[in-house]
């Protein structure tokens, strides 16, 4: 990657050699300037008049992204190359909590419609725990009586042969799996609600993506 400088101020980049973006960005500044082709094997490249194209080194910045940001670009032409360095900042607390609290909705809401493991007429099956899924549950159980005997379908495609007392029992499992998901959000929004500092955000983990890894503290 390259820059082009006019007086240690980036006019273009970085990006790659681009001979006609330079000479456009110049030509804006009322300066005519011959570009080569090619990046020369030498770098920096005086053009003159403070003109100057060199490489980039971009420095690794290790921060936070949880509770910090970073500020720039921040260049440096002291050496051969431009460096280009970046400032950390502090997140304000509040953004940070309302930032936690709705990646920790987010992975409960993940959770929430997933799949559990529970066992129907002493086979262990998986069933659907969204909300789709409890409503048309419910409807089954609503219409059935206690001499109901239907085909049942399990989201691993078994089928069986259940009554309204297993419908009952399934509805049960789903609810207590989702009160836990619940119960685990509210003790995270109370671990992040009671942060007062940074630090202590910092160390909150919240995996939207992994399910067997929604809440890592809490």
């Amino acid at each position: 990657m390259y820059v082009l400088v006019h007086n240690n101020k980036v006019l273009v980049g970085p990006m790659k050699w681009h001979p006609s973006m330079y000479a456009g960005a110049l030509k804006k500044l009322g300066m005519e300037v011959g570009i080569p082709r090619y990046a020369p094997y030498s770098l920096p490249l005086s053009l003159g008049n403070g003109v100057k194209i060199y490489v980039v080194r971009t420095e690794k910045i290790d921060y936070n992204k949880q509770t910090e940001y970073l500020e720039g670009p921040v260049w440096n032409f002291s050496s051969n190359v431009a460096v280009e360095s970046y400032i950390v900042r502090q997140k304000d607390l509040n953004v940070v909590k309302t930032e936690l609290l709705k990646s920790a909705a987010n992975a409960r809401w993940r959770k929430e419609n997933g799949l559990i493991s529970i066992t129907v007429k002493g086979q262990s099956v998986k069933v659907s725990t969204s909300r789709e899924s409890r409503a048309n549950l419910a409807v089954l159980i609503a219409a059935a009586t206690d001499s109901t005997s239907i085909n049942w379908k399990s989201a691993d495609n078994v089928w069986l042969t259940v009554n309204k007392a297993d419908l009952i029992g399934i509805a049960q499992a789903i609810q207590n799996q989702i009160q836990e998901i619940f119960d685990d959000e509210l003790a995270l929004n109370n671990l992040i609600n009671s942060a007062t500092t940074s630090e202590e955000l910092a160390e909150i983990e919240i995996d939207t993506g992994k399910m067997e890894r929604l809440f890592n503290r809490g």
